[in-house]
């Protein structure tokens, strides 16, 4: 029976949610049977990878499996180098990666203007907040993966569209949840994945309600479909659930595949997703776009081809250090560490268990002379009863020839914990114990660099994929954003669709500790009074990189003006003084002249009165100017004290600089010297080396 078609056009409604809908019975039985033969060969192509991964983070969480050999209850010691290696790697990375408050900043692409750095910025704070506050756990799942990447090395986050929550979403994704074949090359493009989740009976009950799966019946869950994937009794020693109930979960297998739906030869992009236990197909849903098809030019849609289809990802890799045998799975510190923690593990038991048995020692007790014929085993403080007749009672006990632990065997265990510490970059100093007291400071911070180049790599990797996930994520809002009024921020998904911006992690992927931050932003203070920096700038970096607490609050400090603006602005004050004093005395002058015509043409009679006004005028004038005088002097006084305080301050400030400029002249003569001693020693021991050797030597 031919399988049913379904045009493009159809595909590409956003009103289809179920694609499984249009297609028969007889076809999805056969689809479901193609994906579960898919997802067992490529779980196939991995069994070897996830029997290491059991070892692995057995190692890494130091259980202790139960022994008999040499004897029961033989030591067993886990040296924790795995697991100090794994715990040191997630301190550093974690705060260095993931930012308290901001771990998302956009950068316009193009020409920017006033109007679009301010949508940049809250862009920025709106995906900080939705990352931090909105979706659950995201912290918390990076916080996981930076334990789990450095064990098995690789995780994975799924970001997307959750149409039953009705948000986006980026949640994480164990290693062994997601089935990629072995010798895939990379994780987009047309590498099939399988993403098994766990679901409860209500989970797809929810599903069927709202029309994402098919109303079909599954029949019961079985424990048992959980084959060596997300149940491994090799993980904790837990055993399986021997009675099945309705609260064991369904294994689903989410695809992610190409398939051809439209009949046109072209395989689309899907994801169809199934029950792994019946077979049964529940949703097909397409995991492109209508601007993600390409089609050939003839003008009509109707009759035109589709030439390629880009698929939407929806996984992001996080890797630790790529696989040099070309495969998909990367290495971590289990596959380079295991083998040696291994070695590590059995010297010390063998160690402990020598010694045990110098102590308490074991042998043969003489009782007659006959004595069966096999194998005989000892326990420490074990003695074998023996027949045998002797004259002498200490002819009649044998200890066993038991030597003292081995040097030769503890000095290997040293060497082998200082080669996985090497590989790991675990030495003492990174760790936290100080170097000896007689080391200087910039060998200390170079050996700390040098050592920590490892993760440097391993940050700049993570740091490309946290670029990855941020970048799906602003797509995702440019789609599906709420045009909520409760956000924080007021964005709009038409803000998102308007400027063309690209977002970065806030992490400097090549600073990998809070002191390489420190110094790196405090280096920029040198370049304050040259003025080619913004100081307001350099401030927060400064702050930021010293993690001090509300750094707005101190932003919004307004300095006072310099002594210069201040003097300025005091001979300013002075000026305005005078010259509303001499108005004044301008406006009395004139009011007396005006007073002395009334006066006159009122007659002799007004004279004296006159007299005495102007006598009283006099003194108000001299009065006048005598205060007019005084402030003059105190304004003069203040210039003088203050054009003081500035020469001081002004020859104080070049004292300081030339201090500088000495000490950093004698840094560079320092430099130099050390350089020159350097080129001296490489000179004698090329001389050394051209020497002519003694005729003892030569024999």
């Amino acid at each position: 029976m031919p399988k049913a078609v379904v045009p493009i056009t159809t595909i590409i409604d956003p009103d289809n949610l179920n694609l499984a809908e249009f297609m028969d019975e007889e076809e999805l039985t056969e689809l479901g049977s193609k994906l579960k033969k898919a997802l067992d060969i490529d779980l196939i192509s991995r069994s070897a990878w996830e029997e290491n991964v059991d070892s692995w983070m057995k190692l890494a969480v130091q259980y202790k499996d139960t022994k008999s050999f040499p004897w029961p209850d033989a030591a067993n010691i886990k040296y924790p180098l795995l697991t100090t290696a794994a715990m040191q790697f997630s301190a550093r990375a974690y705060p260095a990666l993931i930012p308290p408050k901001s771990p998302v900043r956009a950068k316009i692409v193009g020409k920017t203007t006033p109007e679009l750095n301010t949508i940049s910025e809250k862009v920025a704070e709106h995906m900080s907040y939705q990352v931090l506050e909105e979706m659950d756990n995201w912290e918390e799942d990076m916080d996981k993966l930076f334990m789990i990447i450095p064990i098995i090395g690789m995780a994975y986050k799924k970001t997307y569209y959750n149409g039953v929550r009705e948000m986006n979403v980026s949640e994480l994704v164990l290693p062994k949840d997601l089935v990629v074949n072995y010798w895939a090359k990379k994780l987009g493009g047309y590498t099939r994945k399988h993403h098994i989740l766990e679901m409860s009976g209500n989970d797809i009950y929810t599903r069927k309600a709202k029309g994402h799966f098919l109303d079909v019946e599954l029949g019961d869950a079985k424990s048992s479909e959980f084959t060596g994937n997300e149940r491994t009794e090799s993980q904790h020693d837990l055993q399986m659930p021997t009675e099945d109930d309705e609260t064991t979960p369904y294994r689903i297998v989410e695809c992610h595949c190409h398939y051809d739906l439209d009949g046109d030869g072209y395989l689309e992009p899907y994801i169809i997703t199934f029950d792994s236990g019946s077979e049964t197909v529940l949703r097909v849903s397409p995991r492109f776009r209508e601007d993600s098809i390409k089609w050939s030019d003839t003008g009509s849609i109707n009759k035109s081809k589709v030439v390629s289809i880009e698929p939407d990802e929806y996984f992001t890799k996080y890797g630790f250090i790529p696989n040099p045998d070309g495969s998909f799975y990367d290495l971590g510190f289990g596959l380079l560490l295991g083998p040696i923690n291994e070695t590590i593990n059995t010297s010390i038991n063998q160690i402990l268990d020598q010694g045990t048995m110098y102590t308490t020692n074991g042998g043969f007790l003489g009782k007659g002379v006959r004595i069966k014929a096999g194998e005989y085993k000892f326990a420490p403080n074990e003695w074998k009863v023996v027949n045998t007749t002797v004259d002498d009672l200490r002819k009649a006990v044998y200890q066993l020839p038991v030597r003292e632990p081995s040097q030769v065997l503890f000095q290997m265990l040293g060497a082998l914990i200082e080669g996985g510490e090497k590989v790991a970059s675990i030495a003492e100093i990174f760790v936290g114990k100080m170097p000896g007291q007689n080391t200087p400071a910039t060998t200390t911070m170079e050996t700390v660099k040098q050592g920590m180049a490892v993760f440097t790599a391993i940050y700049k990797r993570v740091y490309r994929s946290l670029d990855s996930e941020f970048k799906k994520l602003f797509k995702l809002n440019q789609l599906y954003l709420d045009d909520r009024v409760d956000y924080p921020v007021e964005l709009t998904r038409e803000d998102y669709q308007r400027i063309e911006l690209t977002v970065l992690p806030t992490a400097d992927p090549d600073v990998a500790t809070d002191a390489e931050k420190l110094i790196k932003a405090r280096a920029q203070l040198e370049f304050i009074p040259l003025g080619t920096v913004d100081p307001k700038v350099v401030t927060r970096r400064v702050l930021e990189a010293m993690r001090i607490e509300g750094i707005e609050e101190l932003m919004n400090y307004t300095p006072p003006p310099p002594p210069e603006a201040q003097l300025m602005q005091m001979e300013m004050q002075g000026k305005q003084q005078d010259m509303q004093g001499k108005a004044a005395l301008n406006q009395m002058k004139a009011k007396v002249m005006a007073m002395q015509a009334e006066l006159k043409a009122q007659g002799a009679k007004q004279d004296q009165m006159i007299k005495a006004m102007e006598k009283q005028l006099d003194i108000r004038v001299k009065a006048q100017e005598a205060q007019q005088d005084q402030i003059v002097k105190q304004a003069e006084g203040q210039q003088k004290i203050r054009q003081e305080g500035i020469a001081a301050a002004q020859k104080r400030r070049q004292s300081e600089q030339e201090h500088q400029q000495k000490v950093r002249q004698a840094a560079v003569e320092g430099y130099q010297k050390i350089q020159q001693q350097r080129e001296l020693g490489k000179v004698k021991i090329e001389m050394a080396k051209k020497m002519p050797k003694k005729t003892s030597d030569k024999k």
